[in-house]
């Protein structure tokens, strides 16, 4: 969601973003997205899960970033962490 608007805020009504804001805006969302994988990791092997619920949480997250965010990606990796046990 951030990123489209940095993206129509340089395109659309601002002046261009430096490289500098670029490259730290990407740093910042890949710590993100690193943290997110490794918390749902961590978490779904401290609570007893496999390791396809394992990624079936770390592909929910990434998902999750996409649909409705931010609720998504609290929301989609239960519920495919949960679907994934409901398939064993």
């Amino acid at each position: 969601m951030f990123w489209v608007g940095f993206l129509v805020y340089n395109f659309f009504i601002g002046d261009e973003l430096s490289w500098m804001f670029w490259v730290i805006a990407a740093a910042l969302t890949l710590v993100a997205l690193i943290s997110d994988v490794a918390a749902n990791s961590y978490f779904v092997k401290k609570f007893g899960g496999s390791k396809r619920g394992e990624w079936a949480a770390i592909i929910g997250a990434i998902i999750g970033m996409f649909v409705y965010p931010p609720f998504g990606v609290l929301f989609v990796p239960f519920t495919s962490y949960s679907q994934s046990n409901l398939c064993r």
